[in-house]
C-alpha cells in the first residue's frame, strides 16, 4: 500500500511556539502589572476568555492529530526529526491535511489574541512585582524543549502539547481570579 509522509515536527513546533508566546503574554500581566483601569481590565478579561477557549479547541485538535499518527510508521523510529516523516495512508493524509489547515488557522487566531493581550499594556505604567518565581517558567521550558528537540518521542510530544494548552488555561484562570473576575 502506498503511503504519504508528512513531517509532524512542523506542526508540533508551530503549536509549541504559539502556545509559548501566549503563555508569555499572560505571564506578563501576572508579573509586571499593577491595578488596572476598569476599561483595560474589561478588555483584558474578554481577550483572556477568548485565549482560554482557543486553547481548549487546540487541545482537541492535538487529540485528533495524535489519533492520525497513532498507528503511523516512522522510518527511523517514533522520533521528531525532519526527514523522519510519518507514513500515512491516503485517508489519514487527507484527514491530517484538513486538521492541519484548521489548526494553523487556530494558531493564527491564538497568536493575534496573545498580541492583543500584550498590546493592552502599552498605555499603562510598568510595574515590576519582583516575583522571584516566574509562574510560566515550567510551561515555557516545555515549549522550548519541544522546539529544540531532535529526538523527541512523537507520543510524548502530543502529551506535552496538551499540557501547554492546559497550562495556558490554568494561567488565564489564575489571572482572572487576580483581576477579581
Amino acid at each position: 500500500m502506498r503511503r504519504a509522509d508528512p513531517e509532524p515536527i512542523t506542526i508540533i513546533a508551530a503549536i509549541a511556539a504559539v502556545m509559548g508566546a501566549s503563555i508569555s503574554a499572560v505571564n506578563y500581566w501576572q508579573t509586571h502589572q499593577g491595578p488596572l483601569p476598569h476599561r483595560t481590565r474589561a478588555k483584558l478579561v474578554v481577550k483572556l476568555d477568548q485565549l482560554a477557549a482557543e486553547a481548549r479547541y487546540l487541545r482537541a485538535d492535538v487529540d485528533e492529530l495524535e489519533a492520525i499518527f497513532r498507528n503511523a510508521q516512522f522510518p527511523e523510529g517514533r522520533t521528531l526529526r525532519l526527514g523522519n516523516g510519518a507514513m500515512l495512508t491516503l485517508d489519514e493524509f487527507h484527514r491530517y491535511e484538513r486538521i492541519a489547515d484548521q489548526l494553523f488557522a487556530r494558531l493564527k487566531k491564538l497568536h493575534k489574541l496573545a498580541l492583543k493581550v500584550q498590546g493592552l499594556a502599552f498605555d499603562l505604567p510598568f510595574t515590576d512585582k519582583r516575583q522571584t518565581l516566574n509562574v510560566a517558567g515550567e510551561s515555557l521550558a516545555r515549549a522550548e524543549r519541544l522546539m529544540q528537540s531532535r529526538n523527541f518521542a512523537v507520543d510524548e510530544a502530543w502529551r506535552e502539547l496538551r499540557q501547554l494548552a492546559t497550562d495556558l488555561e490554568q494561567m488565564v484562570k489564575q489571572l482572572r481570579a487576580e483581576l477579581g473576575k
